[in-house]
């Protein structure tokens, strides 16, 4: 790094820190470290090597691209320092004669790009030549599968042409790749689409599910060997080997030890540690991956120095999820893993679903954001268009590729186009003041992470809900103001109190604690229903379950309604009894194991139907109803059915906005879940607008 300087000082000693990788890299240059330490702006500590932590901030100069963009406050030294950005910094040498930046060149129509990448090995220096060929006659090539990571490009490609900045994340995947001899021909899409043309991209992204599935292979890349990676990609072929029972062990691979039992380690074996880690990577909850990996043909997943197959991988892991899922569901390492596995799983169900043919509503876009809801995009645009590849219903032009259009825009054209195809219902269940966006109460928040659950499939005592009896559906977006939504519904109740407290803020045996004395005041005077308190207490905080229910122990491509005990209705009071004391859970924990068995499914049931709602909130109804709530309810706020809804909805009235409303979400009102309101007295027929 060159300094400009005065004649004296003759050397100037900096300490350079990388700040924000994950999102608008910088560069720091702080002058001077060791009269920082002296003037007390750096601590130091030596523990075998030094490590250091700023007390304040102390001055520094700070590089974005290449330019300077600030300083944190002016240096007393007179010592002139010029700084360099990252793009500038010589992290790799090349052979290639032209250090420009690749300048790309317009494509065709069905045109692509592949890089023949030269061979090499070790630390050599990345090198090739950039092809552009019909995508109809491209011949043999790979496609890589891999996940950007921090946004900072200090590695280089270099071609003739010039040279490709890379991530480190690509950078590690084309020398693992490339080969030792023979030149390969790649698709990557860092390089192989102009990012800076939203243009191209948008055309490439609709090639994008031909480009994978005419790959000769997908190479997927997890990532550097980590976390005792090596000895988990190990593992999961042991377990893949053990289910198919060679005659002959393989000589390369150690046989498992006597402590495995089912095919798979000893669930107290440290190894499970690991194995989560290693389906925690990016990687597998990258939204990009999805189309990747459905539409391959032959998918390599390379870890490190190892190298399976996707097929031997996903077996390996639908044994253990076989053998795990027959433990006790209070085993809370087990049921950690089953959520960290979740994502692969969701990834090898949906590609054997495609791959043999069995194609239905699970392949229809709208299904499909919400079962991907748990992936990550560099841009939020991504989440929307990552899934048109796979989708059975997302050829028409509403949903092209557009990233010149702000986020808004293009969420709002999805929302009226399923609106238009008599999907309201569904984006209904699935809104609201946690779950939507900020510009709209009735559209899911698809770009979020979060899966946005439903009580909408639910089954209760009489079966899955239907508030509003056999009514159809009547939704339409208004034509003069297509981001109001029009329902056609009735006005039926309101909350006339609320619990204090909900499950963000206790754990679910305290919320219900509660919730008795509400029900205790709601019954002074007999409920509407005529049930008695004690069925209550028993009833509302698991909304009447069938059996017992337990969404974290679900795939989430599986909209699990409840964990089946055979057929017949689950008898909840043989193991329950209340816990509103500690000695009501010692004597709990005093039972049989086959009795706590039964109480912690009721429970279980009780916390995942209060996750269902946003972790809602118990209510009392103007009507003297009891029932659950969002937490974002407020004393006041509607509750009303929309006709062809499964459940009730809690609306908010707009201050200013006259008949307009935004959708607060679902509601579960005891005693009014299948049709029983359309008969009370004093209700009509309404138009509600949501905005």
């Amino acid at each position: 790094m060159e300094i400009k300087r005065n004649p004296t000082p003759r050397e100037v000693f900096v300490l350079i820190r990388i700040c924000n990788v994950r999102t608008d890299p910088e560069i720091a240059i702080l002058v001077d470290p060791w009269q920082l330490h002296v003037d007390g702006l750096l601590s130091l500590t030596s523990e075998s090597q030094y490590k250091a932590t700023f007390n304040r901030l102390p001055p520094a100069i700070y590089i974005q691209g290449n330019e300077v963009v600030g300083t944190s406050r002016k240096s007393s030294s007179k010592t002139d320092v010029l700084g360099i950005s990252p793009g500038n910094l010589n992290y790799s040498q090349t052979n290639v004669q032209n250090d420009l930046e690749y300048s790309y060149n317009e494509l065709q129509f069905r045109e692509i790009r592949l890089l023949r990448l030269f061979p090499g090995t070790g630390d050599e220096p990345l090198e090739g030549k950039i092809l552009h060929t019909n995508l109809d006659s491209a011949g043999p090539y790979s496609a890589i599968s891999y996940v950007w990571g921090v946004p900072l490009r200090p590695y280089k490609l270099g071609t003739a042409e010039g040279m490709f900045l890379l991530t480190a994340s690509l950078n590690s995947a084309l020398k693992q790749i490339r080969d030792e001899e023979t030149a390969i021909l790649v698709w990557a899409d860092a390089i192989c689409i102009n990012q800076t043309d939203g243009y191209e991209k948008a055309i490439q992204i609709r090639l994008m599910q031909d480009i994978f599935r005419r790959a000769t292979q997908v190479i997927a890349w997890i990532g550097n060997e980590s976390d005792g990676s090596d000895i988990v990609m190990r593992t999961l072929l042991q377990i893949r080997t053990l289910v198919m029972r060679p005659a002959v062990w393989p000589k390369s691979l150690p046989r498992v030890p006597f402590t495995w039992t089912g095919n798979i380690p000893s669930l107290t074996d440290n190894i499970w540690e690991d194995i989560v880690k290693f389906f925690e990577r990016d990687w597998f909850r990258r939204v990009w991956v999805i189309q990747e990996l459905v539409l391959a043909s032959r998918v390599r997943v390379i870890c490190g120095t190892w190298d399976l197959s996707w097929g031997d991988i996903f077996i390996a892991l639908e044994t253990c999820l076989k053998r795990i899922s027959t433990q006790p569901l209070s085993h809370l390492p087990l049921r950690h893993f089953i959520t960290s596995t979740n994502p692969a799983y969701a990834l090898g169900t949906t590609r054997r679903m495609l791959r043999n043919v069995k194609l239905s509503r699970d392949f229809c876009l709208l299904n499909l954001l919400e079962k991907f809801a748990h992936t990550d995009a560099t841009q939020e645009h991504d989440k929307l268009f990552a899934l048109l590849g796979i989708s059975l219903d997302a050829a028409d032009e509403v949903f092209n590729p557009d990233y010149s259009s702000t986020l808004e825009t293009v969420v709002r054209r999805y929302a009226n186009e399923f609106v238009l195809r008599g999907n309201a219902m569904e984006l209904l269940y699935k809104s609201g003041a946690s779950k939507s966006y900020d510009f709209c109460s009735w559209i899911p928040k698809w770009t979020g992470r979060e899966h946005r659950k439903t009580i909408s499939t639910w089954h209760g005592a009489r079966g899955r809900f239907c508030t509003s009896g056999t009514t159809a559906p009547q939704t339409r977006s208004l034509p003069n103001s297509p981001n109001k939504l029009e329902v056609i519904g009735v006005r039926f109740d309101s909350i006339s109190r609320l619990c204090p407290t909900t499950t963000n803020e206790k754990d679910i045996i305290s919320v219900v604690n509660i919730l008795y004395g509400m029900i205790d005041k709601a019954c002074v005077k007999g409920y509407p229903t005529g049930e008695q308190a004690k069925d209550l207490k028993l009833k509302v905080p698991i909304g009447n379950a069938l059996t017992p229910c337990s969404d974290d122990m679900a795939p989430f491509d599986i909209d699990i309604i409840q964990v089946q005990e055979g057929n017949k209705v689950f008898n909840w009071a043989k193991g329950f009894s209340p816990i509103g004391s500690v000695q009501d859970l010692v004597n709990f924990l005093h039972k049989p194991q086959d009795n706590r068995q039964e109480g912690w499914k009721y429970w279980t049931t009780a916390a995942t139907f209060a996750q269902r709602l946003s972790n809602g909130r118990f209510c009392i109804t103007k009507r003297g109803y009891v029932g659950m709530v969002p937490y974002e309810a407020k004393i006041g706020d509607e509750i009303c059915l929309f006709h062809g809804g499964a459940v009730p909805f809690v609306l908010r009235k707009g201050s200013l906005q006259g008949s307009q409303n935004r959708l607060i979400g679902e509601s579960y009102i005891h005693g009014v879940m299948y049709g029983e309101a359309l008969l009370f007295d004093g209700i009509s027929e309404t138009k509600f607008i949501l905005v």
